[in-house]
Formats: structure tokens, C-alpha cells, sequence
């Protein structure tokens, strides 16, 4: 069975630890293949939503 997009996050937050990370690339959260609207870091697994990213 295939990794769900916050499943992976999750373990990418768990694998990166407490590290410092610049976040410059995010991919959209899919589920059950439709976009959310959240994203999330693919180096260090931090979440945003789209207003946080629309704040930045």
C-alpha cells in the first residue's frame, strides 16, 4: 500500500529531527487524489497551509 502524503511527512519531520531547514521546496497534500490546499515541506516535512505560504 502506498504512503499517504501526511504519512510521509510525518516521517520525514521524524527523520530531520530538530535540524534547521530553509523549506524552499513544498508539494501540495493530495488525498484520495484531489489537492487540499496544505503543503508541506519535501526536505524536512513541515506542513503550511496555503494561507500560511500566501503570509509569507
Amino acid at each position: 500500500m502506498r504512503e499517504s502524503d501526511a504519512e510521509y511527512a510525518e516521517r520525514l519531520r521524524k527523520e530531520w529531527g530538530d535540524k534547521p531547514c530553509d523549506c524552499t521546496h513544498k508539494k501540495q497534500e493530495h488525498l484520495l487524489g484531489m489537492g487540499t490546499g496544505d503543503y508541506y515541506c519535501i526536505q524536512c516535512g513541515r506542513w503550511y497551509t496555503a494561507e500560511d505560504l500566501r503570509n509569507k
